[in-house]
């Protein structure tokens, strides 16, 4: 039985390249993907990510907030054994004017409803691992990316992290800070390049292998219960 990993994120997971004027990364590249081969041939992962996507702020596009897209895509991709969910990085545009703590509870009532909405949909919750975005860069303040970020912005990303662990503590998920491993390019001051995707996708791995190496077999029973095998 393959176990399915939902990667749900922004464009970072989506694999937008740097100053790329909308060009995405290969498979070859972007770290979900790089994660499945590292996982191997027992796992599915699932990529879901949007450039653009918030928690849940974006008047201008509600189909890029991921609270209110959330419920689709669970239903889309169950059965789900395990959700990676690394979001925040768009909800520092100064337009929202948000921060740390408020960014940081929307994210944690996604962790929550992911539960209870497949809990009720599948008949089990899956693991969540609620990932910390890197650290935006203070080069998003001079490129493409200066009318939506400011100086006010990459302060209140470098305090993602603390706020986000803060949360992973008291919604009991696995939590992994996505700056000790990769950095945004300076390029933009938003993106990864192909190293942060690579040393993502191994940080990634890490804290899953150790995970599953003492739940192997948790939600098995389950998962099979909703795949009719021919």
């Amino acid at each position: 039985m393959k176990k399915r990993i939902l990667c749900y994120g922004d464009s970072n997971t989506y694999g937008y390249v740097p100053a790329g004027n909308g060009r995405r990364y290969s498979e070859n590249v972007r770290w979900p993907a790089k994660l499945g081969r590292l996982l191997g041939k027992d796992y599915t992962v699932i990529e879901e990510g949007l450039p653009g996507r918030t928690a849940d702020l974006c008047e201008e596009f509600p189909w890029k907030e991921g609270y209110s897209y959330l419920y689709a895509a669970l239903s889309t991709h169950r059965p789900i054994d395990m959700a990676v969910i690394m979001l925040g990085t768009n909800d520092t545009k100064k337009s929202f004017q948000r921060d740390a703590r408020a960014i940081a509870e929307t994210v944690g009532s996604i962790v929550e409803d992911t539960r209870d909405f497949l809990m009720e949909k599948q008949g089990y919750s899956p693991e969540i691992l609620l990932v910390s975005p890197p650290p935006l860069d203070p080069a998003v303040c001079r490129g493409a990316f200066a009318g939506d970020f400011d100086s006010r912005s990459v302060q209140v990303s470098l305090q993602l992290k603390e706020a986000y662990q803060d949360i992973a503590e008291k919604t009991g998920c696995l939590f992994l800070d996505a700056g000790e491993y990769a950095s945004v390019s300076k390029k933009d001051g938003v993106h990864m390049e192909p190293e942060g995707h690579l040393k993502l996708a191994t940080g990634i791995y890490q804290a899953m292998s150790e995970w599953y190496a003492e739940h192997p077999s948790d939600t098995d029973e389950k998962h099979l219960a909703m795949i009719e095998e021919k």
